[in-house]
């Protein structure tokens, strides 16, 4: 009886320490050319509050003195809560409505009860010309 609960209690040490198998929440990361300098930005935008969204711009290696250059804007969501949302993310000024030129790059994505992420369909949408869509940028979830 005395080996079954030394087992016990180290066992349920061992599930302290080790946090239950709690894992930390997957994290999604998108990032787009940009210049910012010509007045557009990528905006994002999810039909249900899912992810926090954190953003950052890294503007390419140029010669000193060069202006207009661009550079990337890296999205990251972390999910807040299971669930299924749209992500939209659109290349436009921030001070012009919106409008059917403007690019567009969305998601569907799914987040599970343990906060792992998996994006179920990608779509792309605008541009000048159907011969220059682009590939759509592959999330990176970690």
């Amino acid at each position: 009886m005395k080996r079954i609960i030394s087992a016990c209690i180290v066992l349920t040490m061992i599930a302290m320490l080790t946090g239950c198998g709690k894992s930390e929440p997957q994290t999604m990361t998108l990032s787009l050319d940009s210049n910012p300098t010509t007045g557009y930005t990528w905006m994002v935008d999810q039909d249900k509050e899912l992810f926090d969204v954190s953003e950052e711009y890294v503007e390419n290696d140029h010669e000193e003195g060069m202006v207009g250059v661009g550079g990337v804007q890296t999205f990251t969501l972390t999910p807040k809560e299971a669930g299924t949302c749209e992500l939209t993310f659109t290349y436009r000024r921030s001070w012009e409505d919106p409008s059917e030129e403007d690019t567009v790059v969305g998601y569907t994505v799914e987040v599970s009860k343990g906060m792992h992420i998996k994006v179920t369909a990608s779509r792309y949408a605008g541009g000048d010309d159907i011969n220059t869509v682009p590939q759509i940028p592959e999330p990176t979830i970690e």
